[in-house]
């Protein structure tokens, strides 16, 4: 029952895909352009935000009816995607859009197309993406107007998450050079006390990266430390896993998902994945070979343990 439901939104998601098409991100794309801009405008902030339960916020009722009203879908597509939608033990059966469909992803995206256009038309933004619920703004204006520009256009039924959100962080490398920057209090700060120790490296973490400016101004990336905590959780829960079944093959294979690249094949279509492809824009920085051979250290200590035990 599960994949007919799987089938039909896939027929669903490409006829959506015909008939309202829509650019989907690139997580790795908005990541790369991030750091080269970053590089470029060392004196910008960037703003890091989310959504709170994005998907279960999104009416799936009112995103039908827009698409209908701009007869970007007809009667009958409308019907066969509400009924689809509205299955009981899908998440977010509750009225909004559920997770784990492919055609899910299609209706936010089409959604949040107001939400984006009007960000990006905000003076002083210069950059702007969104992937999913993330979004991500560099700009060289207030970051205090430019938070009650974007609560003031966040789209019906959505909020910000607080405690994720508004995370912004001035890229800049605060020194005697930088007496003009921007509008930033937290710089102007620092500038008016300049005998005052240097101020640690900027970073923030973007779609499972950690950004940060070092003090002689290069940027810096490598795998967020949150990701790192889930690898080696999932080293873990493997070795747990292996003392209660002895499978050594099901120990092999959980370690070579988690150390190598592979293919996997979703839709009859080969995927590839592994730490190499997901974090491929932090593989060549020296601080992430340094989390490569923690990770490595975290396996053979892991792995001396379990011969303990």
């Amino acid at each position: 029952m599960f994949l007919d439901k799987l089938a039909i939104s896939r027929a669903l998601y490409e006829r959506f895909r015909e008939l309202a098409p829509v650019k989907l991100s690139s997580r790795n794309v908005i990541v790369r352009d991030v750091l080269k801009l970053l590089q470029e405008k060392p004196s910008c902030v960037a703003i890091k935000a989310d959504f709170r339960e994005f998907y279960e916020s999104i009416s799936r009722k009112k995103v039908l009816s827009h698409l209908l009203e701009k007869k970007c879908i007809d009667n009958e597509l409308y019907d066969q995607a509400h009924h689809i939608l509205s299955e009981e033990n899908l998440p977010g059966s509750n009225g909004g859009v559920p997770r784990g469909l492919v055609v899910s992803s299609l209706l936010c995206e089409h959604f949040m197309e107001e939400f984006d256009e009007s960000v990006r038309n905000i003076k002083g933004v210069f950059y702007y993406a969104r992937y999913v619920d993330d979004i991500v703004i560099l700009t060289d204006h207030n970051c205090v107007d430019l938070r009650k520009k974007l609560s003031k256009i966040c789209p019906e039924g959505l909020e910000f998450n607080k405690r994720k959100s508004f995370f912004s962080n001035c890229m800049c490398t605060v020194s005697t050079q930088f007496t003009d920057c921007l509008q930033c209090q937290d710089c102007r700060t620092q500038i008016q006390n300049v005998l005052q120790p240097p101020v640690p490296p900027r970073q923030f973490d973007l779609l499972g990266y950690n950004i940060r400016r070092e003090m002689n101004g290069a940027i810096d990336v490598a795998i967020a430390p949150s990701k790192i905590a889930k690898i080696k959780n999932r080293i873990v829960t493997a070795f747990v896993r292996f003392m209660k079944n002895r499978n050594e093959g099901e120990l092999v294979a959980a370690m070579e998902y988690l150390s190598s690249n592979h293919r996997l094949y979703l839709d009859a279509m080969p995927r590839y994945n592994g730490l190499a492809i997901v974090y491929r824009e932090a593989i060549n920085s020296p601080r992430c070979h340094k989390q490569m051979d923690e990770l490595t250290f975290f396996f053979a200590e892991s792995l001396e343990l379990r011969k303990d035990d």
